[in-house]
């Protein structure tokens, strides 16, 4: 299930880039100052929820006793690891019961918020049709 996070993160730049495209668009809406207000906002919303899922995934990997990614080059791996969509890493046994180490009574908590975020994802792509700016890309 933690395959997912790496398509969640890769999914944000997509998500920029579709609202980039929103704005050729936004002269067809009445109140021009309201939509871009909001649509500023919601950049930034986006942007800071991925800032914090890139740092919570840091802290997950990199961090703590016995961490999943050690070493000096950790944070050029974990960099790697969530700018690249394919990554497959996510369903290595060893990662999984490090996570459930580091998480606790909180994993189930934490993978049902990836799966959602997945969902939401997914369910975005499907009602404005990304698929053409994911191949692009």
């Amino acid at each position: 299930m933690m395959e997912y996070a790496g398509l969640v993160l890769g999914a944000y730049p997509i998500l920029i880039l579709v609202f980039e495209q929103f704005k050729t668009g936004a002269e067809y809406f009445s109140n021009w100052r309201r939509f871009r207000r909001q649509y500023e906002g919601f950049i930034r919303d986006i942007e800071a929820q991925q800032l914090f899922l890139e740092g919570t995934l840091q802290d997950l990997l990199c961090g703590g006793l016995d961490p999943y990614l050690s070493g000096s080059n950790s944070k050029e791996t974990f960099l790697r690891i969530i700018s690249d969509k394919s990554y497959t890493g996510w369903s290595d046994p060893k990662l999984t019961e490090n996570l459930k180490i580091r998480l606790d009574k909180r994993y189930d908590w934490y993978m049902y918020t990836i799966q959602r975020l997945y969902d939401i994802f997914k369910e975005f792509e499907a009602i404005i049709d990304i698929q053409v700016v994911s191949r692009v890309s």
